[in-house]
């Protein structure tokens, strides 16, 4: 596993997430937000149905010895557009599965339903019952709990999500059909973010969408598409077999084990090239009857900018205001990226542990407190 080398060797690491329910992992509390210690390069590898897996691995880099979380106002309900939930709260800690098992509770979510967070349980990380942990402020747990009271999660499939709009989605198993029977970490959770922010930028984006179908994993069953509806088959592991308008369709899975995906030679993919990608092919397919989008996962923008094409929708990436803050943060990137390569600011490779069996390379953590 990679990380910047800074955090790979940081002495005194602090970790300042924000307060949200989550569409993939059902919360992103204090260890969802280790997604951000890797660089996208590598940060995608794994983020499909073994994201929660990747989040537990994650955990053996570094233990964050300070832990604050902004609960002043929350996000319910999804993760790019959350809904704001005023908790008027600042939860501090010094154990990170500790942590996020009390801001669990509050909220009514048993942490051993969270699968980063049992994992990292059973690897030995910290405890999640509340008896285990010392919990203190100048606000009573009950009092908090209190105001939580009500807050939404996010982890509803994408065939429940989209039920009375014009888009009719089918999902059947991503790979290693064993471990889970939906990708709850990959491209379903990616479209109900990118269909959440059409509707900020646009409030007729339900109106002017035309009726599309939408299919995930390897489906079995039938495509209600009538003559003229578009059917989109998302990501590397989309599969299915059947007649389309008349048409036989054998459409096979391209997914690549991660066993072939060598972390060393990771590439970015620049958001501006796979736009131009994305807008290409569908005008290329504009008239075919289905489309294939692929990658693993198909990221938010890219989901994004289909629903923009067959709906005619206000683009987001065209927005006056938010492209000049979308530009200068790229090219600000750009600049940094390209000035730590010339440098030859190398990455460290930290925590390596096989799936499965892992064990903590170093002493776990013993239960600590969640203030």
């Amino acid at each position: 596993m990679f990380t910047p080398e800074p955090v790979a060797k940081a002495d005194f690491f602090v970790n300042c997430p924000k307060f949200k329910a989550h569409p993939w992992t059902t919360v992103t509390f204090s260890m969802k937000n280790y997604i951000g210690i890797q660089d996208d390069r590598h940060r995608l590898i794994d983020h499909d149905h073994r994201l929660n897996e990747k989040i537990a691995d994650l955990q053996y880099i570094v233990q964050p010895q300070f832990i604050a979380i902004d609960a002043i106002t929350a996000g319910e309900g999804r993760m790019l557009t959350p809904v704001p939930f005023p908790l008027n709260l600042v939860i501090m800690g010094d154990n990170q599965l500790a942590f996020d098992a009390v801001c669990c509770h509050l909220i009514g979510v048993d942490p051993m339903t969270v699968d980063h967070l049992r994992l990292a349980h059973e690897r030995g990380f910290g405890p999640v019952d509340l008896a285990s942990i010392r919990i203190e402020g100048d606000v009573t747990f009950e009092e908090a709990r209190a105001r939580a009271k009500g807050f939404k999660v996010g982890l509803i499939r994408v065939e429940k999500y989209f039920e009375g709009t014009h888009i009719t989605a089918y999902a059947g198993p991503p790979p290693e059909g064993e471990k889970t029977d939906y990708c709850w970490g990959g491209c379903p959770g990616a479209i109900e973010e990118a269909i959440e922010i059409l509707r900020l930028f646009d409030a007729q984006t339900d109106t002017k969408m035309p009726r599309v179908h939408v299919v995930f994993g390897a489906y079995e069953g039938p495509i209600d598409a009538a003559p003229g509806e578009k059917v989109i088959f998302i990501g590397d592991c989309a599969a299915w077999e059947g007649k389309l308008h008349d048409q036989v369709v054998q459409l096979r899975s391209v997914y690549k084990d991660r066993a072939t995906k060598d972390p060393h030679v990771a590439k970015h993919d620049d958001i501006f090239a796979k736009m131009a990608s994305v807008l290409a092919k569908l005008r290329r397919h504009k008239d075919d009857p289905f489309i294939r989008l692929e990658g693993c996962p198909v990221s938010v923008a890219e989901q994004v900018l289909f629903l923009v094409f067959f709906s005619g929708a206000k683009n987001p990436f065209l927005d006056p205001v938010e492209s000049v803050a979308f530009n200068k943060a790229y090219l600000q990137w750009r600049s940094v990226t390209t000035l730590r390569r010339l440098q030859g600011i190398p990455y460290q490779r930290a925590g390596a542990a096989d799936r499965g069996d892992a064990r903590p390379t170093v002493e776990a953590p013993s239960p600590t407190d969640a203030e």
